[in-house]
């Protein structure tokens, strides 16, 4: 499998990708395995399948993380 060049990913043209996979949702979350895996179930976070792949939405990860400005206190 070839890398994509540094010039030519996604996000060194300021674009967000659309999912990710769970590996990477991890890193990006700090969360682990069974949380991230949990939270899918839970449909707290966005999972879509390709295959045999579990992509996570971007868009769902950045919402569970971000900073909670209404004050509910939601909590994971």
């Amino acid at each position: 499998m070839s890398q994509i060049p540094q010039h030519d990913r996604p996000e060194s043209a300021g674009l967000k990708p659309l999912t990710v996979t769970v590996a990477t949702a991890k890193k990006i979350s700090g969360l682990g395995n069974t949380t991230v895996w949990g939270l899918i179930k839970q449909g707290k976070l966005e999972a879509v399948r390709v295959g045999r792949r579990t992509l996570v939405t971007f868009r769902s990860l950045e919402a569970l993380l971000a900073p909670a400005n209404s004050g509910r206190g939601d909590e994971i």
